[in-house]
């Protein structure tokens, strides 16, 4: 009888040892094996439903892809891609017609490279009974007015868009001088169409004389258009320009 009994604790044993290792060696396996997938597949589905935003905006965008061709060509024309200077001589001329004035003259320029002007943030005045080198020998009685929380805020330039685009090398402003001559009203007119011209020109001095001999108006208009060429150099120095404006400094 107690043979028998070990015989059966025996069996037993070895029965739940095998199912054990059938567990462990087969079945566990497999169940990881299957959480790896499903974690992998939700990953994948995750992916695929960015990917399906992302191919919604894009057709979303390319249905607009006329208007930002037109745009584009648009662009080129006010801003090519060469100087073009026997076409904008045209076109200043051709504002005679409408504006009534006279060109009398003009000079054009060598172009000079566009580059960013950095603002520099102010100097914050030292608090009320601190000195700095500066004042170090002032030795008058300091404004008690002046106290750490009149400091002024930093100053920055705004972001404009594409501006890693425009460098001196790819971005160029060539310089303008025009003379015309006219009534004051033909003289305003022509610089007013000047300025909404096809081809982009900033106006950056106007003066105006009045020739009491010829009874005409004077006014002498100088200013830039603009050429991006990507890839090219300009061989003259960058001068300083506005972030923002994009006018070189005089």
């Amino acid at each position: 009888m107690n043979s028998n009994r070990i015989w059966a604790l025996g069996s037993l044993v070895i029965i739940v040892a095998v199912l054990a290792g059938g567990y462990f060696l087969g079945v566990s396996p497999k169940l990881a094996a299957a959480a790896a997938a499903d974690a992998s597949r939700e990953e994948i589905d995750q992916q695929n439903a960015s990917y399906e935003q992302e191919l919604a905006q894009l057709k979303t965008e390319y249905a607009d892809i006329d208007a930002r061709r037109a745009d584009l060509a648009s662009a080129r024309v006010s801003v090519p891609s060469e100087a073009e200077d026997a076409e904008f001589v045209g076109e200043l001329h051709a504002l005679q017609e409408s504006s009534g004035a006279t060109v009398k003259g003009f000079t054009v320029s060598d172009p000079k490279g566009y580059m960013p002007v950095v603002t520099e943030a102010p100097v914050a005045p030292a608090p009320e009974g601190e000195q700095t080198a500066e004042t170090a020998a002032d030795t008058s009685t300091p404004d008690p007015t002046i106290t750490a929380d009149t400091t002024p805020a930093a100053v920055s330039t705004p972001a404009v868009p594409g501006a890693e685009l425009m460098t001196p090398e790819t971005f160029v402003a060539i310089p303008y001088s025009i003379s015309i001559s006219g009534t004051l009203e033909q003289t305003e007119a022509y610089v007013a169409q000047l300025q909404s011209a096809t081809r982009l020109f900033l106006v950056t001095k106007l003066t105006f004389a009045y020739d009491e001999t010829a009874g005409a108006f004077n006014a002498s208009i100088e200013g830039y258009t603009w050429v991006y060429r990507p890839g090219a150099a300009v061989e003259e120095s960058p001068v300083a320009t506005g972030a923002t404006a994009g006018a070189v400094a005089q």
